[in-house]
């Protein structure tokens, strides 16, 4: 797999609302995304990973793969890409925000108590949490 830096969503934004990602934008790079990826096998795009940075905190914030490349390494290696990027950062941990925790528990990313996630995330305010989305925040020490 090849992964591109870009500088855009218009490709990432439908790869991540595609997969259940909710997504605001499809032009620019959100707000608060320092970094987003593109990942591809030939000319195809088959994932994506983005990096946020909010308050001096850093957000492993989107990571999909299309459902045919799923369970092919893909998303470890976006992961992995994800990671590295965020060690070369002035930082000792990053969080996320998990729809499928068990994938994210695999790479040493940690559950996050309600009671001690930072004020980064808009989950716990809104009305669908434990309703309808049930995600949760991880958190991975950088060493």
């Amino acid at each position: 797999m090849k992964i591109i830096e870009v500088d855009n969503y218009q490709k990432l934004g439908k790869l991540f609302k595609d997969a259940g990602i909710e997504v605001s934008t499809f032009d620019k790079l959100p707000e608060h995304v320092i970094y987003a990826y593109e990942g591809y096998d030939g000319n195809k795009l088959i994932g994506g990973v983005s990096i946020e940075q909010k308050k001096n905190q850093y957000i492993l914030f989107d990571i999909a793969v299309i459902p045919e490349y799923r369970k092919k390494y893909v998303g470890k290696e976006l992961l992995l890409h994800a990671i590295n990027t965020i060690k070369s950062l002035d930082t000792d941990h990053v969080y996320l925000v998990a729809k499928a925790p068990k994938f994210f528990a695999k790479y040493g990313f940690k559950y996050v108590e309600d009671k001690d996630i930072p004020p980064l995330f808009h989950c716990l305010t809104c009305d669908q949490y434990n309703v309808t989305c049930f995600p949760k925040v991880m958190r991975l020490e950088i060493k």
